[in-house]
């Protein structure tokens, strides 16, 4: 059940990645000058430093353990809800969903402190 879950999230996540990349004008990147394609969706083209790129990945990969962080709670919920007063099952959906509620607050921690420590490091190069 959890793997026919995650295929289909996994299934739906890329046609919405693919369904951006289309509306910014990604979709005849491969035909024609990038830099074009680039201006057309709105990017900065003329210079371009690491700092945004490197805030922009980890903002990516924080958004993705977020998307695990739903699909945890809601794997959890459904195993608590079908438990049927099994308390092996219960309880196994319980630690699921502490660990889960753990891994969110390390998340919030993380993005919390890349942002102070990128805001920081911007001021001091401007």
């Amino acid at each position: 059940m959890f793997r026919k879950l995650a295929k289909l999230n996994f299934i739906f996540l890329s046609w919405c990645i693919a369904l951006k990349a289309k509306a910014a004008g990604w979709g005849d990147a491969f035909g024609s000058n990038l830099t074009d394609v680039a201006g057309r969706a709105g990017l900065n083209t003329k210079t371009r430093t690491v700092e945004p790129t490197i805030q922009n990945a980890i903002n990516v990969g924080l958004s993705f353990l977020g998307i695990i962080f739903l699909a945890l709670a809601l794997y959890a919920g459904y195993n608590w809800m079908t438990a049927q007063g099994d308390k092996a099952k219960v309880d196994k959906a319980q630690k699921i969903l502490v660990t889960a509620v753990i891994g969110l607050i390390i998340i919030v921690a993380v993005y919390a402190i890349t942002f102070f420590v990128m805001s920081r490091f911007t001021k001091e190069l401007a």
